[in-house]
């Protein structure tokens, strides 16, 4: 062959196989046989270089070879893609079916179907080319039949997907997070749905479905926003309520309230576009009045704290409880500080320092109270000791003296009785005085009661004073005039000393008089009329000296023969002096007997007193005498004896007096000291009854002590004592009695079945702490604060409790009314008639007189009155906490009316006995009873919240209560 030829040759020959490469890549051959494809490109690629470099041969026979493995090549790519064709022809048919393309256009569908019957066809003759031809009819007419679907599946979509915009917007994914996933979910299935597998339809329902719950996301949003929205105003609100807007803001706080209302009932009605666009409007404003309301709480406080200390600085607290003052001051200045800041976090600072001060101040007056107390107290002793010296001593006012010697003397007799008179009006004004010093105590002008119980006490003492001033005055008198008798009546003679030590007692006397210490002068001139009675004993001792001296004279006489010369003379005398002799011995023996033995008992009976320590002098001076008076009697000198046991009687006496007087006083003091030491212990906080009660019994027996009864007295101080150690021992059981029973009480709350956590949380929680720093203060011996932390401790507990008992009450309510509903549900075939209906069949017949109604169901009237009756008799026997008092006689009005009611339905079954007018009244009267027991139902189970309530903010509303109301 030449060379041209075979140039020609190869040419087509290369043409051929580009085209068979064309074909093959038209179906794809990379794809079914990619090997042998790159292999015959490779070969032809070969040949083509050959013909470009003018080896024609090479290129002929190289391209006749590559044309045979290409024809085979492209023969393969068609079987498999006519395969390939002929599986998605059935699958696209099958998707057609699925989106219901067979009813959309049948006509196209059946077409499509015919293309696949060809292209079956014609694959199984082999044909590739006209089964791919046919199969690429039944795909593209697939695709064409479902295009309007898959373009409203997209719209659809894209629908869909924009509204994510608006579930932000409204918070889905903040409110609503698991619908918006199941909404990313619902979204990307169905994009999958329309891109991947053509199911249109189903995609179409996907989509539906999750529009849907993206409305049910937006819904949720909404509510939960809604909810949280007017948690946030019932917070606001609550506080506003606590820090007292009712009477700072009260038409605010019931504008807000009203708006409340309004908010919740679009709330419960599930309008929550209503309910937002409320509650934001309402949100601002119950922020600004929490905000004002917190502002002028605070305000309140501080106003209420600068008047207490204006109170202390008018009442003098300054002098009289120095520094006190400065510390509410610099308090007010911290808390005015806080306010400025116009900050509300500050303003409850404010409040916090008021409080403290608040705190601060009710102790200041509690202890200017009791220094007001002590100083009333300390006036009272002393005018009732100047009382009890003065009718003591009334009498000696009207005794005139003997003369007297000095001027001071009389000026003092000249003035007795006048002074009498101004002291009796002394003690009249200092008795008004004292009674005008109480009320103002009780009145808190504590200054002008310790002022004006000074002036009593000191006019108490200037009664004793002058009291003392006139009995000393009197006593000196008469012992300077027995002395003057004695001296000129041998005192001078036999006993100088006594009577000389006797004046100078006496003048001793007249000079602390002089001095102004007139009590020390009574005191003084009691030892001058004792020495003036040891003078009086040294005289009669001369006096048996006398008797011994004529004895002696008589036996010098018959020495001398007296009875030789007189007889009868020394007869009688001997007479006489036996019978002197005789009188002595027997009368003063017996005497000076029980003298001596009266003195040892009373020196006995004043040790028994525990004398020593507290008269130790006088009773020393008792048994001295005692001692000489035995000594004296065992001598024979009886006179004597009886001078030193009447002395010594004396003195025992004094000595068991001042010993009754200082153990009194001594046990007094130590009930005192003892009384304050439980004070300090917390008594007067946990324990304030059985406290005053000794502080009561302790003056009045203060007051009423008199020697005379010492031992009623006695008896008195043991049992104050024993009651005294009993208070101190059990003011710490107190507390702890005290604290196990509000614990106790924390305990039953938490097993009542009531959710605390919703209805009681605050003061659940508080009340925990408020035990705790009460025994924490306790033990630190801050006792007020103790006490009163444990004191709001319990009245949150009984808040708490209230809202338990509460609950119980309204479940036991909301039964009566679940039973009264079920009353009225089985007498509806009456009460569904309209009343003009039952007017009709009962007094609109043809006869003149009323028909009786015939009544067939499942409660006849006299069953469903005596269910009225029954509801209304156990309503009576429900008892209600204090709390629902009201609400129980807006219960028991109900079940009147509904029994009234009741009544009356039951006399339609013999409404013939009444005439037309009656008969229509009787109709009309039961049904309007019974709808108002209906609305008053309505109105009081508006004021229920129970627990277990399926909607949170009707649980939340209970917390607020019924203030809002």
């Amino acid at each position: 062959m030449s060379a041209g030829c075979k140039k020609q040759r190869a040419s087509l020959n290369l043409k051929k196989l580009n085209d068979i490469i064309a074909t093959a890549q038209t179906h794809q051959a990379t794809e079914y046989k990619e090997a042998e494809f790159n292999a015959v490109k490779t070969q032809v690629d070969a040949a083509q270089q050959a013909f470009n470099g003018q080896q024609f041969e090479t290129a002929f026979n190289d391209s006749r070879n590559a044309i045979a493995q290409a024809e085979q090549m492209l023969e393969d790519v068609k079987r498999e893609r006519a395969a390939d064709l002929k599986n998605q022809a059935d699958r696209d048919i099958q998707i057609a079916q699925d989106n219901g393309g067979h009813s959309q256009d049948p006509a196209r569908f059946k077409e499509i179907e015919d293309a696949r019957a060809k292209g079956n066809e014609r694959y199984s003759k082999n044909d590739w080319d006209g089964s791919i031809e046919n199969f690429d009819k039944v795909i593209m007419g697939v695709d064409n039949l479902l295009a309007p679907l898959k373009s409203k599946a997209k719209e659809r979509l894209e629908i869909i997907e924009r509204r994510k915009d608006e579930m932000a917007t409204e918070g889905v994914r903040e409110h609503a997070v698991e619908l918006g996933i199941e909404v990313d979910n619902g979204i990307e299935q169905a994009r999958r749905l329309i891109d991947n597998d053509r199911q249109y339809t189903t995609a179409q329902t996907i989509l539906s479905q999750t529009n849907q719950k993206i409305d049910e996301a937006i819904e949720k949003a909404k509510e939960m926003r809604s909810l949280i929205l007017i948690s946030e105003i019932e917070t606001d609100l609550m506080i506003a309520l606590d820090k007292g807007a009712e009477v700072f803001f009260r038409d605010r706080l019931m504008g807000a309230a009203e708006m409340y209302e309004n908010a919740l009932t679009s709330f419960e009605s599930r309008r929550f576009d209503n309910c937002l666009q409320e509650a934001t409007f309402l949100k601002q404003k119950a922020v600004e009045l929490r905000f004002d309301t917190r502002k002028k709480s605070a305000e309140s406080k501080v106003e209420s704290l600068a008047g207490q200390i204006k109170k202390l600085e008018e009442i003098d607290t300054r002098q009289f409880l120095p520094g006190r003052v400065e510390v509410l001051e610099a308090k007010l200045s911290d808390a005015q500080q806080q306010i400025d800041t116009n900050q509300e976090d500050a303003f409850e600072e404010a409040e916090q320092i008021c409080i403290a001060a608040n705190e601060e101040y009710e102790k200041t007056m509690a202890d200017f109270d009791e220094l007001a107390n002590q100083s009333i107290a300390a006036a009272k002793q002393q005018l009732d000791i100047a009382a009890s010296v003065f009718e003591a001593t009334e009498r000696i006012f009207d005794i005139p003296s003997p003369t007297p010697i000095t001027e001071l003397e009389r000026q003092i007799e000249q003035n007795k009785r006048t002074m009498k008179v101004d002291i009796q009006g002394l003690l009249d004004a200092a008795r008004a005085s004292l009674s005008t010093s109480q009320l103002h105590r009780d009145d808190q002008r504590y200054n002008d009661a310790i002022n004006l119980a000074e002036d009593v006490e000191k006019t108490g003492r200037i009664v004793q004073d002058d009291t003392y001033r006139v009995v000393a005055h009197n006593s000196i008198l008469e012992i300077q005039a027995r002395l003057a008798f004695y001296d000129t009546n041998g005192g001078r003679q036999y006993a100088p000393e006594a009577v000389d030590k006797t004046q100078r007692l006496l003048d001793r006397s007249r000079a602390t008089i002089e001095e102004g210490d007139n009590k020390k002068a009574v005191d003084q001139a009691s030892l001058a009329k004792a020495q003036l009675d040891v003078l009086k004993q040294e005289l009669s001792a001369k006096g048996l000296g006398t008797l011994s001296e004529a004895e002696a004279n008589l036996q010098a006489a018959l020495d001398n023969d007296a009875f030789q010369y007189a007889p009868e003379l020394v007869e009688r005398v001997q007479a006489n002096l036996q019978a002197a002799r005789q009188s002595r011995d027997s009368m003063n023996y017996l005497s000076i007997i029980e003298s001596s033995q009266a003195a040892e008992k009373n020196i006995d009976t004043a040790k028994g007193y525990d004398a020593w320590p507290h008269a130790h002098e006088t009773l020393a001076q008792a048994i001295d005498s005692a001692k000489m008076a035995r000594q004296q009697a065992e001598a024979g000198d009886f006179d004597t004896s009886r001078g030193y046991a009447d002395v010594a009687i004396q003195l025992a006496m004094q000595a068991e007096t001042k010993a009754k007087d200082a153990q009194v006083a001594t046990r007094l003091v130590g009930l005192k000291r003892g009384v304050e030491a439980s004070i300090q212990d917390g008594a007067n906080y946990f324990q304030v009854e059985e406290v005053k009660e000794m502080i009561d019994r302790i003056s009045e027996l203060q007051l009423t002590y008199t020697p005379e009864g010492f031992d009623e007295s006695a008896e008195e101080l043991r049992s104050l004592e024993a009651r005294l150690q009993e208070i101190l021992i059990n003011t710490p059981a107190v507390l702890e009695r005290a604290l196990a029973q509000q614990y106790a009480r924390r305990e039953h709350f938490q097993t009542s079945g009531v959710d605390i956590d919703t209805f009681a949380e605050n003061q659940y929680a508080q009340s925990a702490v408020l035990l705790r720093d009460a025994k924490t203060d306790f033990e630190n011996r801050r006792f007020r604060s103790s006490y009163e932390n444990l004191r709001k401790a319990t009245r949150l507990l009984d808040e708490i409790e209230d809202i338990l008992l509460s609950s119980v009450y309204n479940k036991k309510i909301q039964e009566l009314f679940a039973q009264f509903i079920q009353a009225q549900d089985n007498f509806r075939h009456v009460l569904t008639l309209s009343r003009e209906a039952v007017i009709s069949l009962a007094v609109r017949g043809v006869s003149d007189k009323p028909q009786n109604i015939a009544i067939a169901g499942a409660t006849d009237p006299i069953a469903f009155r005596e269910a009225m009756e029954n509801l209304y008799a156990r309503a009576r026997a429900v008892e209600p906490p204090k709390s629902k008092a009201l609400t129980h006689e807006s219960v028991l009005t109900l079940f009147k009316t509904a029994r009234r009611s009741a009544q009356n339905f039951e006399k339609f079954i013999i409404l013939d006995h009444f005439d037309r007018s009656t008969a229509r009244e009787i109709i009309d009267t039961a049904f309007s009873q019974l709808q108002l027991a209906r609305e008053q139902q309505q109105q009081i189970e508006k004021t229920f919240r129970e627990p277990g309530s399926d909607s949170l903010i009707v649980r939340t509303k209970q917390s607020l209560g019924v203030q809002l109301y």
